[in-house]
């Protein structure tokens, strides 16, 4: 029978073939056949597909996620090694401090050559440039402190022995010589105790002053990666040595010229007709301002003096100027900084010199009382006071120079300066 034509077929025409459509092929049915162990492949990590999708997303060797830490699998595709896009360390994504790596702890900049990073410091970066500088160079910090100190110590023992034996023999100390003492024993034990707290404050002054000025030399050399032994040291700062002497002698100076001004309005007051007691009251008070008018200005404004004469090349005056200049934004950070530095100097240098003081007191006790006795404690305890200060004035020199280079740094721009060189 005919097919009948399509209703959209005109009439006299032929009708089209219908379009021939391919049947379906039905897949041959799989037979199972023995399995043959391989290899186990396991996903790498990376760009990858899900695992159990192998043959999608072009995750084949050499495409993406193939290989960990690249665009591609082949190393030399894209000029890409293993190291780059999350692969070694030291490159994107490796080491600390570089591209794409956590920061380095403390860091924004390189820790540079020498001691500290160039860069603004806190105050733990300065105590730990301060023992940098000792363990870089022992013999010249350590060495050059106990020099020093020794001098300095053995010249005040004496007067320091000869006035408190003077102290000790008073009739004051004596119970029953105490009621029958004149205005003479008070002004002879009040002039011992004076002479003894002076030649303690000039010792420690000068110390403090001359062997931070030998060693700022050695700390700013080791700031920019070198080392100076002795002979180079001395050849540096002998040329300063007096100026040194000048500015530690301005600095003792100003002690007792800060408690006369503060003592004079209770001086006046004193001399006046009844005024004894309201005159005393106000050198007293007036003795409290002067003790921390100069504590401010020694662990203040004239905190970095010293750095200022050796490294600048300054006079004695200039260099307090330049100093008052330099802390003038930063007071309070500088002043607690070399306060908190005094504090635990103090302590350390208490920690060495209790013990031979101790030691000091027993065999003086077997010689008697008089100058001898006190002469031999004194001789004793100095041999801690070396020890202590040997390690203890490279620690404060230190940190002197690299809080100067620290205001620099904050102020002036100095750690480009010093990247530079």
């Amino acid at each position: 029978m005919a097919e009948p034509p399509s209703p959209w077929t005109v009439p006299g025409d032929e009708p089209e073939p219908a379009p021939q459509v391919p049947a379906p092929q039905m897949p041959a049915p799989q037979v199972p056949g023995p399995q043959v162990p391989g290899p186990e492949v396991r996903p790498q990590p990376g760009w990858g597909p899900p695992p159990g999708q192998a043959n999608q997303w072009g995750a084949q060797p050499g495409q993406w996620g193939a290989q960990p830490g690249q665009w591609s699998g082949q190393p030399s595709q894209s000029g890409t090694q293993p190291g780059q896009w999350g692969g070694q360390p030291g490159q994107a994504g490796g080491r600390p401090g570089q591209w794409g790596g956590p920061p380095a702890p403390g860091n924004w900049v390189s820790r540079g050559p020498g001691i500290v990073p160039l860069r603004p410091l806190a105050i733990g970066e300065i105590y730990d440039g301060a023992i940098r500088a000792i363990r870089s160079n022992p013999r010249t910090m350590v060495g050059y402190s106990a020099i020093v100190i020794s001098i300095l110590t053995l010249l005040a023992t004496a007067p320091q022995a000869y006035a408190l034996s003077s102290l000790l023999s008073s009739p004051l100390f004596d119970p029953q010589a105490a009621q029958t003492a004149e205005v003479r024993d008070f002004a002879d034990a009040l002039s011992a105790t004076g002479l003894t707290l002076l030649v303690g404050v000039l010792q420690f002054v000068l110390a403090t002053t001359i062997v931070s000025g030998l060693l700022i030399v050695a700390v700013n050399s080791a700031v920019r990666g070198q080392s100076l032994n002795p002979a180079q040291l001395w050849a540096r700062c002998r040329s300063r040595l007096l100026s040194v002497l000048g500015l530690a002698c301005i600095v003792l100076l100003a002690l007792p010229l800060t408690l006369l001004l503060a003592m004079l309005p209770g001086l006046i007051v004193f001399f006046l007709p009844s005024g004894q007691l309201a005159g005393g009251i106000l050198m007293f008070l007036g003795a409290l301002v002067g003790v921390f008018a100069y504590i401010v200005l020694y662990f203040g404004f004239w905190a970095v003096a010293a750095p200022a004469l050796l490294l600048e090349n300054l006079g004695i005056f200039a260099s307090l100027r330049r100093s008052y200049r330099l802390v003038r934004g930063s007071f309070w950070r500088v002043f607690g900084i070399g306060l908190l530095t005094a504090v635990i100097a103090y302590i350390i240098r208490q920690l060495f010199s209790i013990p031979f003081a101790l030691i000091g007191g027993l065999v003086s006790s077997l010689q008697g009382d008089g100058f001898v006795a006190i002469l031999i404690q004194l001789l004793i305890t100095d041999i801690g006071t070396v020890l202590a200060g040997a390690v203890l004035f490279p620690f404060t020199a230190g940190v002197a120079a690299l809080l100067y280079l620290d205001l620099r740094m904050r102020r002036e721009g100095l750690d480009v300066d010093l990247m530079r060189s």
